[in-house]
């Protein structure tokens, strides 16, 4: 067995080794200076496509439903958009856009999720776009959200038409989602001018405590 003392040269070995291995100082501040560069043009291009391709329709998609609105706070690089738990819609909705870059900040990457809550059935919850930093078109980005977006249409009136197929009767409880007989909850809470029904009053407390960690209410 080495020594500690052994053990402390062999890692002075390793770094002498890096340090011959490294790049030139001249040769990092070229390539920092590059990275600087990239980086700068992919915020460009970031804020335009926000602006020019997916905010407009987001938009366009939430001018359908009465119940979705922006998120009150807004982030760099980030677009996401609520809809509201409703009888006709009886779950939370969340979509989400966001724009980043790899590592060397030579690539755009578009990343778009969906949540729903509660939700009783699967669905594509994620879908990724990766582009070359200023070797793509619009009409690219635009065909691949518009995609996203259809799809999420498509699972969202799920929600409905399967509301609709159930007794009218029915409510879901929103803290766990179970689905109960509105004529025989165990509790009921209002918020926000809608009716709540629970299955047991642990559900109806927890809600009334935290409403919003359970709905998600556009303001419209």
């Amino acid at each position: 067995m080495s020594t500690n003392l052994t053990f402390a040269e062999a890692i002075e070995a390793e770094l002498r080794a890096a340090d011959q291995a490294s790049v030139a100082p001249e040769q990092e501040a070229a390539y920092m200076e590059e990275l600087t560069t990239r980086r700068q043009q992919f915020q460009r291009e970031a804020d335009r496509v926000l602006v020019d391709i997916v905010r407009p329709r987001l938009e366009t998609l939430a001018g359908f439903f009465a119940n979705a609105g922006p998120a009150r706070k807004c982030e760099v690089n980030h677009c996401t958009w609520w809809f509201g738990y409703t009888e006709r819609f009886p779950a939370s909705v969340k979509i989400e856009l966001s724009i980043e870059h790899d590592a060397p900040c030579e690539n755009l990457l578009l990343a778009y999720e969906l949540s729903i809550l509660p939700s009783f059935s699967k669905y594509e919850r994620f879908d990724r776009l990766a582009l070359p930093l200023g070797a793509f078109d619009d009409a690219t980005i635009a065909g691949w959200l518009e995609q996203c977006l259809l799809r999420f249409v498509r699972i969202y009136t799920a929600l409905a038409r399967t509301d609709r197929d159930q007794v009218t009767s029915l409510a879901t409880d929103p803290v766990c989602g179970m689905r109960i007989d509105r004529d025989h909850a165990a509790a009921s809470a209002k918020h926000a001018g809608h009716d709540y029904f629970f299955c047991s009053a642990g559900c109806r407390d927890d809600f009334v405590a935290e409403p919003e960690r359970y709905v998600r209410l556009a303001l419209v």
